[in-house]
């Protein structure tokens, strides 16, 4: 299957085991989005639990679930691992006693109008159910749901909320700071791996993130051999090679200290 039309699968970490009202789902939505959805909702099965809904928004279909149980412990500390800008994210999800999967299938649109549109909705499902956090995918990008709030208000094509959907991992290999991404093949693009011994480790954060926001909007357009910059100046060399960690390649490595500079460049530093 290709992974862009994949289901996306959401879980929202609740404080108690409780089903958060559709009609207040609905309401937020439109508190924060205004008429851009249209929202409609089944209701439980007579003489079955209320533990699911469907809702349809925008004509899609969006099903959710509870579940009366903490998500799986070593799935939500690994997670929190991974988000470097969370220390408090151990200590804030150990207090969840339930949650919500949401799941939304992957045959409409493309991946970008997919991921806003379930942006959105999981943003005022958060709100609705006064979450503790959104854990995002099965790569598990995890953030505090005030947080996920915050960056979907503004989120559009435009403006895409990549941190919500993307990890951005700090490691370090033999020398080297690496940050690596995980989740851009819900794109239909590579992972990016960047490195640099020399560039402050959320400095490199920032230029991963340029880079992944580029592929994500400009399509698989890095090929190996290719330079990539945020200017002419700026030339930092392309390669297609296995990733630093233990998980399927190629990947996109780019070297951050290995940067050419332009011809321009180059001359203006010899006066």
């Amino acid at each position: 299957m290709d992974r862009r039309n994949r289901p996306l699968v959401v879980m929202v970490l609740l404080r108690e085991p409780a089903m958060p009202d559709p009609e207040a789902i609905a309401s937020c939505l439109e508190s924060r989005c205004g008429e851009r959805y249209h929202v409609r909702w089944d209701g439980p099965v007579e003489g079955q639990a209320d533990d699911s809904r469907i809702f349809t928004v925008n004509g899609q279909s969006v099903k959710m679930g509870l579940i009366p149980g903490p998500v799986p412990q070593a799935a939500w500390e690994a997670a929190c691992a991974r988000n470097a800008f969370w220390p408090e994210g151990t200590e804030v999800c150990r207090q969840h006693r339930a949650h919500l999967i949401v799941a939304f299938q992957g045959d409409w649109g493309d991946p970008i109008r997919r991921h806003l549109l379930l942006t959105d909705f999981v943003a005022a499902l958060s709100e609705a159910a006064d979450a503790l956090a959104v854990l995002w995918g099965p790569l598990g990008v995890i953030q505090p749901a005030e947080y996920f709030r915050e960056h979907a208000a503004g989120a559009s094509t435009d403006d895409l909320p990549l941190q919500l959907w993307v990890n951005f991992i700090l490691m370090r290999d033999a020398d080297k700071q690496f940050v690596v991404t995980s989740g851009l093949d819900a794109f239909g693009v590579r992972e990016v791996e960047g490195s640099s011994s020399r560039m402050q480790p959320f400095d490199l954060v920032g230029r991963v993130f340029d880079a992944a926001y580029y592929l994500c909007t400009h399509g698989p357009v890095m090929n190996d051999g290719d330079t990539f910059g945020c200017s002419d100046a700026e030339q930092i060399p392309v390669r297609h090679t296995n990733s630093v960690l233990d998980r399927p390649g190629p990947v996109i490595r780019l070297d951050f200290d290995g940067a050419r500079r332009g011809l321009l460049s180059r001359l203006l530093s010899r006066r």
